[in-house]
């Protein structure tokens, strides 16, 4: 065992080493193979006060073999029982919660690890609680040997080996009676329905290790092949649906997932695609649409109204996640027209002018005619997709439309030969 441990700890030997370390078997071998290379760590062990006594007694036994290896060591004591009642969670998940938010504390560089003593057995069992709770293909790649700034070095050991080389080299450590429990689906997989696999088929642990990597590298393939499809989705917040076809379909929510997309979700995202223009799919904090032949993503907006005034001819409005920009011109200048900015004739304004959501009804006279269109009509012949209707502003003087903002301004207020002063108004989003 030591020299197949050897080969792992190039991996780490040169960082800030902390080992969570419970005082069972295999936490205490991880300790022993470390200080055998004499590689410096310090200990942490967290009292779960779920044991009585026994707690005690191992927050005590880590305490004497840190003193008497001239190890350094951290200790706390959680009451996890009252924590899992005010989080509303289990035991084993209050357990967890509490310990890793403790370990990040000391992680505070990137020299910092934490070496956890999980080995191939533990990795097996996660394997069937996931595939019993329902997982996508990442879930059953098992327990990852490195993970951010935590490494499992005993990964590839089982429970067995790891028992009789403590037992070869007189190795102490403590027995937890709450796994010998089958009150934990853990526990029951371990001493009932694993045993049985083995029963059945010969060298289980190796078949398993194969089976991890080839999951493991079939993942990796996959989160390579959708990177740049992803990249460009959060940049733009859009996708072409034929774009997304060229996947397939059980991976759409990998593409979708920096959204909040879950896994269980993906069936209502392929509903969406196939769908009507005009669907929409709420997940977290985000919108997703389906307009036309694209997808679109957008940030979940407060719902309020806005209806706020233009008091002068100079003056900068801010609004949420947008501003605009008001500011009296010489008829001199030449404007740079956009779709963002609005020239006005400033004679033909009446302030204050007035900002608000569009409404049913209402009418803007376009350039170059001489009747009105409902703003309603002018959305589809823009093609104006449901999430800009819904954000959809205009500015008006005296009750008349001068501007449906960032789409058009009306020809009645805007500038000709005859304009002396102009009005600009722009537009930013951010």
């Amino acid at each position: 065992m030591y020299s197949q441990f050897k080969e792992h700890i190039q991996h780490f030997k040169t960082k800030t080493i902390f080992l969570a370390i419970s005082g069972g078997v295999d936490s205490m071998v991880l300790s022993h193979l470390l200080s055998h290379y004499s590689i410096k760590h310090t200990l942490l062990h967290c009292n779960f006060q779920l044991r009585e006594q026994a707690s005690d007694l191992d927050e005590l036994f880590i305490k004497n073999y840190a003193k008497s290896n001239n190890i350094e060591v951290n200790t706390i004591k959680f009451n996890t029982k009252d924590y899992a009642t005010q989080h509303k969670l289990t035991i084993q998940e209050a357990a967890r919660n509490l310990r890793y938010d403790w370990f990040k504390t000391f992680l505070t560089d990137e020299e910092s690890v934490l070496l956890t003593a999980h080995h191939l057995d533990d990795s097996i069992e996660t394997f069937f609680i996931n595939l019993l709770r329902g997982t996508g293909l990442k879930g059953l790649t098992g327990i990852p040997n490195h993970e951010n700034q935590i490494i499992r070095p005993l990964l590839s050991f089982t429970k067995t080996q790891i028992i009789d080389f403590a037992k070869t080299q007189n190795i102490q450590f403590r027995e937890d009676s709450s796994n010998e429990s089958d009150n934990y689906l853990r526990n029951k997989l371990r001493h009932h329905i694993i045993p049985e696999f083995k029963n059945l088929t010969q060298n289980i642990d190796t078949k398993m290790i194969t089976l991890f990597e080839e999951l493991k590298q079939s993942n990796h393939w996959i989160e390579k092949s959708i990177k740049n499809v992803k990249t460009e989705l959060e940049s733009n917040h859009k996708i072409s649906i034929t774009k997304l076809s060229n996947y397939p379909e059980f991976l759409w929510h990998k593409i979708f997932s920096n959204f909040g997309l879950s896994r269980k979700q993906n069936p209502e995202l392929i509903k969406l695609a196939n769908g009507k223009t005009g669907a929409i799919l709420k997940i977290q904090d985000y919108n997703i649409l389906k307009n036309r032949t694209e997808i679109l993503v957008q940030k979940s907006q407060p719902d309020s109204e806005i209806d706020i005034k233009i008091e002068t001819k100079n003056e900068i409005l801010e609004l949420r996640r947008q501003k605009f920009i008001v500011s009296q011109l010489k008829n001199d200048i030449k404007p740079n027209f956009k779709n963002s900015i609005a020239f006005l004739d400033y004679d033909k304004l009446t302030f204050p002018l007035q900002i608000r959501n569009w409404q049913k009804g209402d009418k803007i006279r376009p350039l170059g005619m001489h009747g009105n269109k409902l703003i309603s009509d002018a959305f589809v012949d823009k093609k104006i997709n449901k999430f800009q209707k819904e954000s959809q502003l205009v500015i008006l003087s005296k009750n008349q439309i001068i501007w449906m903002v960032d789409v058009m301004i009306s020809n009645a207020f805007a500038i000709d030969n005859n304009t002396k002063s102009i009005l600009k108004i722009e537009h930013i989003k951010y």
